[in-house]
């Protein structure tokens, strides 16, 4: 998460760093900061249509997943939201597990071609997103959104009103 919910909303207009740091920074997520070390964490043949993600859904807060891609193509540089922008992924295909091996619903609800996917429940979603044509690069940068369809916790009714959702990259 982005920051404090407070922080996020009020002083931030909801604005989160595109790796999920506080808007204001510090941006230890992206190129320079601690944990972005320049490793490359996999390859895909351009031959490839679909790249394989997996989100480990803790807490159930209701809302829809979202990714996007950008080459960056430089391990040095700060990707932009913008380029991220441009790169809206569609999800191909949904796999769910639940934790305790119990689920509530049978299948997940997908509409292939989709570019938001809505969770039903806390487990491992493994989806396949579908790769843009003609996007090459030697550095892409993945994002995914989650955007929550419920906020916990005791706030001033104006703040929930003008809040109701938590972004978490």
């Amino acid at each position: 998460m982005c920051g404090f919910l407070f922080q996020n909303f009020v002083e931030n207009g909801g604005k989160c760093g595109v790796c999920g740091d506080p808007y204001q920074g510090p941006y230890e997520n992206e190129a320079g900061g601690k944990y972005a070390t320049g490793i490359i964490s996999n390859h895909y043949d351009v031959s490839a249509k679909l790249i394989n993600v997996s989100v480990d859904q803790t807490v159930f807060k209701k809302g829809y997943y979202e990714f996007r891609i950008c080459p960056n193509n430089d391990v040095n540089s700060r990707v932009q939201q913008t380029c991220l922008d441009r790169y809206l992924l569609r999800i191909d295909s949904v796999e769910f597990y639940p934790f305790l091996g119990v689920s509530k619903s049978n299948v997940p609800s997908l509409i292939p071609g989709s570019t938001r996917y809505f969770p039903e429940e806390s487990g491992i979603y493994k989806l396949k997103l579908t790769i843009p044509e003609k996007l090459n690069c030697s550095q892409c940068v993945l994002q995914w959104k989650y955007v929550t369809g419920k906020v916990k916790g005791r706030f001033n009714q104006f703040i929930i009103n003008k809040l109701r959702r938590k972004h978490i990259y």
